[in-house]
């Protein structure tokens, strides 16, 4: 049996090196392109007692979450507009800037350290 292997690889190693690089180089790019687009980023929250906003009128800015009276507080970076979830739904009708001062779970990119929703 390893005699065959031997034979078929020396009589057809060119051929079989030229059709496992044609292999590659046809599913490499679509393969490579899936994962840069489709990698998702680190989440963590904070349940906060409270939270503090300052931001400007577009929303961006820093939002500085207190987890409880002992605890240091976290400053997050605010870049825009941030969906408020109300009962594990997004609600529209809610404007972040209304939670400023009451408690809420803050969800943040952990590498950017940016604000992405804010569930009360």
């Amino acid at each position: 049996m390893f005699r065959r292997i031997r034979h078929l690889f020396h009589c057809s190693g060119r051929a079989f090196l030229a059709a496992l690089a044609i292999t590659g180089a046809l599913l490499a790019p679509p393969v490579s392109a899936g994962l840069r687009r489709d990698a998702p980023h680190a989440e963590d929250a904070i349940e906060a007692q409270h939270i503090r906003l300052s931001v400007n009128s577009e929303g961006r800015g820093e939002l500085i979450a207190y987890p409880c009276a002992d605890c240091p507080p976290r400053t997050l970076k605010m870049t825009g507009p941030v969906r408020v979830w109300v009962r594990g739904q997004p609600d529209p009708r809610v404007d972040f800037r209304s939670l400023d001062g009451q408690e809420a779970t803050v969800i943040f990119d952990i590498t950017t350290l940016q604000v992405l929703r804010l569930v009360r």
